[in-house]
């Protein structure tokens, strides 16, 4: 019956018209980037440091209002529209119910972000060539920018899959109990806001936690690798996503 679920759920998820909607704007957002870096006095101008300069710049600014656009409202709607009562009503449990979701969501953001970047990375080909990063890469990993660009860029997506992946276990678990969509929707920014406030009150002390260098983009000092970062948000992610299945098999009410 999980099967027949994910199936199910992906079938719905193929006919939604947001993700190109989501995937324009996003596309365009980039393409800003890459007039700022234009804009910028570059030694050299490579593909890669193109590519790393615009999506540091932009993708941290849209990953948590993207994904609880993207996937926030999901049960939300479900129960009001009353295909909640019918899924429940064909012997489906609450457990396989909300697995099927948090698989089908995390795996279509992993998709989503993934594709566009790779959509991204394709139209910028033609106009730069290949080479090493000079200016797209935070400090900490100048050095490994500017020697591995390819492995650099690949672990800068990797990154950001792995947040918006987070984000969207975030809006996820926060529609368990809130029935507004709106605030299911902009439950992912307001807490990357508010932690980011939080822990710029004493910005030496939570470096290693701090949402906004784990997404590289601000340039601190952090003896940790992008791959560290990769792992921190995929934790992030597996723990939201895990919960969010917990909380909803364990409901009593689910009108």
């Amino acid at each position: 019956m999980l099967a027949e679920m994910i199936k199910f759920e992906i079938s719905r998820l193929l006919k939604r018209r947001t993700l190109l909607f989501w995937g324009i704007v996003l596309l365009i957002a980039l393409f800003t980037g890459i007039i700022e870096y234009l804009g910028m006095g570059t030694p050299k101008r490579t593909v890669f440091d193109a590519f790393s300069f615009s999506t540091s710049s932009i993708m941290p600014l849209l990953l948590a209002p993207m994904a609880g656009f993207f996937t926030g409202g999901a049960l939300v709607e479900d129960s009001r529209s009353g295909l909640l009562s019918l899924i429940f009503s064909k012997g489906v449990s609450a457990f396989e119910y909300v697995t099927s979701k948090a698989v089908t969501s995390a795996l279509s953001q992993m998709c989503f972000i993934g594709i566009t970047l790779v959509v991204f990375f394709v139209a910028l080909l033609p106009f730069f060539p290949m080479g090493s990063i000079y200016i797209g890469a935070q400090h900490y990993s100048e050095a490994f920018a500017y020697n591995e660009p390819v492995a650099y860029c690949f672990l800068i997506a990797l990154l950001f899959i792995t947040a918006a992946v987070a984000f969207n276990g975030i809006a996820l678990l926060t529609s368990v109990w809130v029935k507004n969509t709106f605030v299911v929707m902009a439950a992912p920014t307001l807490l990357y806001m508010g932690l980011i406030y939080v822990m710029s009150m004493d910005a030496t002390k939570v470096s290693l936690i701090d949402p906004y260098a784990n997404l590289a983009l601000i340039d601190v000092y952090i003896p940790v690798s992008i791959l560290h970062m990769v792992c921190y948000w995929a934790v992030i992610a597996l723990i939201t996503h895990v919960l969010a299945i917990a909380a909803f098999s364990f409901k009593k009410d689910y009108m």
